[in-house]
């Protein structure tokens, strides 16, 4: 039995009391003088070996303490201890772990940061620069809220902008609010509220196959349908995307039988969502974007009961709409596994995808050349055009894709940052080993309430998701920045305050031309 206690945080040149119980499992009494826990973690620490503090009989539990001296690199730090006999090590090795950091914990008081070997505050977390506001900062939560002090919600937070309907009933008006709500049965289009009873509509879904009756049940088989949602309505909202506020079309699906379904939607930045009892019912299915079929494309398999079910193709954002292709497999009583699969075995009996002349489906599951040859004179790296690469980069070099040469990168160790010059007296060295403005906050301590409370948050392991340009953190501005290809590299847990099994892969580098 081992309980260790080691602070979460120390100060840069501080000290951290650390104090380590464990059983005394073996035959003979441990004396202060012959055993020890000698340290064998990362970084620099005074007084770092802990000694026991009485002698410890068999089965008796046995303290150990110490104080470590904390150099003035911030950044987190394993800790490990094993136990030593009179310099001989014995027992299994006992882990912790700290952080030296400027940061004391609290949210609300400003993010202390490390300003040449001293610790500075940095600015309220809360503060939305907005005269109209108070704002409200809730530190165990790390939450921020803005209560409005007079005057118009929606004008402060636009910045005085004036909310102008023009007499419309519903819709926008102009300032991000809304003008107001339809009565049930009807939608908002063009800022007047209609019935919507269009094909394509809650109360008149369209059928899987033209001209054909909704209500009739669909045999196992491939269909395709296609449509333009320019003139739908948006009466449904995608439990994966809850934000979105596009117009869709809806189908009506029905099934007599188990039948597998994999369903695609794509041309355009579509959200894909199954629906069972009414438009508005529960969700079995919602995709925002998955490969297949890529390119923003949709992509939903679930298993279907007998009965009803209502497949909507909607949007992304309110930007989002246009023709669209909607392609479906059912498959009795088997669900195809398609999922990241072009072309290949399904599982059920079907492919995933049939390749054209001159093509054959790869390990990968995609479509390449058929005799493929790969193509790597002149390469170091990068793809071979053939699904595999021509080679890999040494440690601290990175591969341009463009041309497939080896570039150096600078090296930065995310977790300990030291940046490659001096910051200046008003700077301090970020997670990115480059200098920062104290006074500037960090991106991720600026909270916004409604957005990080929203549900549906976050994706399971083994899945991605692809977000539109349009999204806020989806794009980097480049004014001012010359034209030319560089290496966009970006990390993952640059703390390591999430514990993974391997740390080693956290950083992703891509190819991006600014023409």
């Amino acid at each position: 039995m081992v309980s260790v206690g080691v602070p979460a945080r120390v100060a840069p040149g501080g000290s951290l009391a650390v104090t380590i119980t464990a059983r005394n499992t073996g035959t003979t009494t441990c004396t202060a003088s012959a055993v020890k826990l000698a340290f064998t973690g990362e970084g620099t620490w005074s007084g770092a070996t802990l000694t026991l503090a009485a002698a410890t009989k068999t089965n008796q539990i046995g303290t150990f303490s110490g104080t470590l001296g904390a150099s003035k690199q911030i950044g987190t730090y394993p800790l490990w201890w094993r136990a030593q006999s009179t310099g001989v090590p014995f027992g299994p090795s006992i882990a912790a772990a700290t952080e030296i950091t400027c940061s004391d914990g609290a949210f609300c008081n400003g993010d202390e940061r490390s300003v040449n070997g001293k610790c500075v505050t940095g600015p309220a977390p809360c503060d939305d620069g907005q005269a109209c506001t108070i704002d409200l900062c809730d530190d165990p939560s790390g939450v921020c809220a803005h209560q409005l002090t007079g005057g118009s919600c929606l004008s402060c937070a636009v910045k005085n902008c004036n909310p102008n309907c023009h007499g419309a009933p519903c819709g926008d008006d102009g300032c991000g609010g809304s003008c107001g709500s339809c009565a049930v049965g009807q939608v908002c289009s063009a800022g007047a509220c209609v019935v919507a009873d269009i094909p394509g509509t809650c109360s008149t879904p369209l059928p899987i196959v033209a001209g054909a009756d909704p209500n009739v049940a669909l045999a196992p088989g491939f269909y395709v349908a296609t449509g333009d949602t320019t003139d739908g309505f948006n009466e449904a909202v995608p439990t994966c995307n809850s934000a979105s506020t596009a117009q869709e079309k809806i189908y009506q699906l029905v099934v007599d039988q188990q039948m597998g379904l994999d369903a695609q939607s794509y041309d355009f930045d579509t959200v894909l969502h199954v629906r069972t009892g009414g438009c508005g019912g529960a969700t079995i299915g919602c995709s925002d974007d998955s490969a297949p079929s890529g390119a923003y494309g949709s992509h939903v398999a679930v298993m279907l009961n007998p009965g009803t079910y209502y497949i909507i193709v909607d949007g992304f954002d309110d930007h989002s709409y246009g023709p669209y292709h909607l392609a479906l497999r059912l498959v009795a009583g088997c669900l195809p596994q398609c999922d990241g699969k072009f072309c290949g075995d399904d599982g059920c009996g079907g492919t995933c995808g049939d390749c054209g002349v001159g093509q054959i489906c790869s390990a990968k599951a995609r479509c390449i050349s058929d005799p493929c040859k790969p193509v790597c004179q002149g390469r170091q790296c990068g793809s071979d055009g053939c699904g595999g690469i021509c080679g890999t980069c040494q440690v601290g070099k990175a591969c341009e894709e463009f041309s497939g040469a080896c570039k150096n990168i600078a090296a930065c160790n995310n977790a300990r940052p030291v940046c490659p010059t001096k910051c200046a007296s008003t700077e301090y060295c970020g997670s990115d080993c480059v200098c920062h403005r104290s006074r500037d906050p960090r991106p991720d301590l600026v909270v916004n309430k409604i957005r990080l409370l929203c549900d549906n948050q976050g994706i399971q392991a083994g899945w991605s998701d692809l977000y539109g340009n349009a999204l806020d953190c989806q794009w980097l501005d480049v004014t001012g920045i010359p034209s030319g290809n560089y290496q966009l590299r970006v990390s993952l847990n640059p703390s390591h305050a999430f514990e993974e099994a391997s740390f080693d892969n956290n950083t992703a580098t891509v190819p991006v031309t600014i023409p």
